[in-house]
């Protein structure tokens, strides 16, 4: 089995890609970060799947390009597309930056766009093509200080309902994975910070037990897999009563808005 995996160096992708080694797989792992890259290579070296690791920043279609182009001079097909990268942010809107909210948007959502549509040829090779999109629950509502991540995260939601659809022509499946809090270091990577860690109350899962899940989920037929329970009841929420999860979450963060805007009320 071929993979393509992005976000490869840390949390969630590492563990998917160990996991998927582990199967051995042939896994062509993509990371900005070169180093964590090559740290992984010295883990596996006793492990059955083979491991290529290439470096850039997905966010640019010319990089997206490179990819391909590497991955097809070692591989004549793709089984499984994992679009796991992504990136988070805590910023008031009015005062983002124009590159940062542009950056986040093009590393969550235009980036799955972009590969998706480059490698398509070599998932249609595959007997079992699979795509599977790394979401997330902010993709249910809008959230203070988080709204760009959760737009992003909505689109790549709708995008993936509908191309699920488009895809069965060509018997590839897709599958929309909401992991719920996980104990990753996405919160301390992400533009801006915040003056606590945002989390969702309930368990927080750890990133291999998540990796097992989802790689035992996609043998079977495209879905969506929403994992936490605190993840659902916002899904149902969000459907059946927006009014008191928009209160809920107002209350939520509000200590976050007085931290954001406390410079404001000396002006």
């Amino acid at each position: 089995m071929n993979v393509l995996l992005t976000g490869a160096s840390s949390g969630i992708g590492r563990k998917l890609a160990l996991q998927l080694l582990d199967y051995g797989a042939n896994v062509f792992a993509v990371s900005r970060d070169i180093s964590k890259l090559q740290e992984l290579a010295l883990q596996i070296k006793n492990k059955p799947g083979k491991l290529l690791i290439f470096s850039t920043d997905i966010s640019k279609y010319e990089n997206c390009k490179l990819i391909l182009e590497d991955f097809s001079r070692n591989f004549n097909k793709l089984d499984l597309l994992i679009n796991n990268a992504g990136l988070g942010h805590f910023s008031a809107f009015l005062f983002t930056k124009k590159e940062d909210y542009e950056y986040i948007i093009q590393t969550n959502l235009m980036a799955p766009l972009y590969l998706t549509q480059l490698f398509f040829r070599l998932l249609k090779k595959s007997n079992k093509g699979r795509i599977v999109n790394i979401c997330s629950n902010g993709a249910f509502y809008g959230v203070p200080f988080r709204s760009i991540y959760c737009s992003a995260k909505a689109g790549l939601r709708a995008w993936s309902q509908a191309l699920s659809l488009e895809l069965k022509y060509f018997g590839i499946e897709l599958f929309t994975v909401i992991p719920g809090s996980t104990k990753t270091s996405f919160f301390d990577n992400q533009i801006g910070k915040a003056p606590k860690a945002h989390r969702l109350p309930g368990k927080i899962e750890l990133p291999e037990v998540l990796a097992a899940k989802v790689l035992k989920d996609v043998q079977g037929r495209g879905k969506e897999l929403n994992y936490a329970l605190s993840s659902r009841a916002i899904l149902y929420l969000s459907v059946l009563i927006p009014g008191l999860l928009k209160k809920i979450i107002g209350r939520a963060v509000k200590s976050e808005e007085e931290d954001v805007y406390r410079f404001l009320k000396n002006e």
